[in-house]
């Protein structure tokens, strides 16, 4: 599928969300924290993609500090975001044998099918590292996105993602991960990054005259994952 990004002032902007922060931990796995991966994560996804033109890319956050959800889309609307990713790591809880990778989208029918082609070539990208795909995800609650992030950009018109990359407490994506060695960590996620990067630049039909990489008129494959309600399993 096609991309046409809104732009504002000539830019594409682009808002990456470093999932959870500060007293908020998200998932505590050692030697692995989300909060501090996540951060991690969007800085980098943010290097790769200053190399491209006209595009302008922040972070809802650039430290160890708690946001609320409302906050975070709240943000990203205040700079007029074309795309709000959310970015995280999952946990499988009581459940065991979960693990790869999982996108979640809005089930709102404006904004569905622009966001499962993202969703189709973000695990596109996953899948080439090796990572198991569990699926583009949904989930419903009472008043439409059970998420509260995704239903909050979803009310504002606007197109997000939210992407679990891999399970903090699995053995292969533990594995994936370096298995705690600190500088196979910091490798894997910047191989993460670049993979998000090059994800959302296809997305979007960027292109760069620094790296000569150019996605304009870029087509999206059509969607092979399977599209799942959320489940505990």
């Amino acid at each position: 599928m096609e991309a046409e990004a809104k732009s504002a002032e000539g830019k594409t902007v682009i808002v990456l969300d470093p999932g959870h922060g500060g007293a908020e931990l998200g998932a505590v796995k050692p030697p692995f924290a989300e909060g501090v991966m996540t951060l991690y994560l969007a800085q980098q996804i943010q290097a790769y993609l200053a190399n491209y033109d006209n595009v302008e890319v922040c972070l809802t956050r650039t430290g160890d500090t708690e946001l609320s959800l409302k906050d975070r889309v709240d943000y990203a609307k205040s700079v007029n975001a074309d795309f709000f990713v959310c970015l995280h790591f999952n946990a499988s809880g009581s459940i065991p044998n979960k693990y790869g990778s999982e996108v979640y989208v809005s089930i709102d029918p404006t904004l569905f099918p622009r966001e499962a082609f993202f969703a189709q070539t973000e695990l596109n990208e996953l899948h080439a590292l090796g990572l198991n795909v569990r699926g583009i995800k949904y989930r419903v609650g009472e008043n439409g996105d059970y998420y509260g992030i995704t239903r909050r950009a979803t009310a504002y018109g606007m197109e997000s993602a939210l992407i679990e990359h891999c399970f903090l407490d699995s053995a292969p994506d533990r594995a994936f991960l370096g298995n705690g060695d600190p500088t196979a960590m910091l490798f894997s996620l910047q191989t993460l990054a670049f993979a998000d990067a090059d994800a959302i630049a296809k997305h979007l039909q960027l292109s760069s005259s620094i790296t000569g990489v150019n996605y304009t008129g870029y087509v999206e494959p059509a969607i092979t994952w399977p599209i799942l309600p959320y489940t505990d399993d």
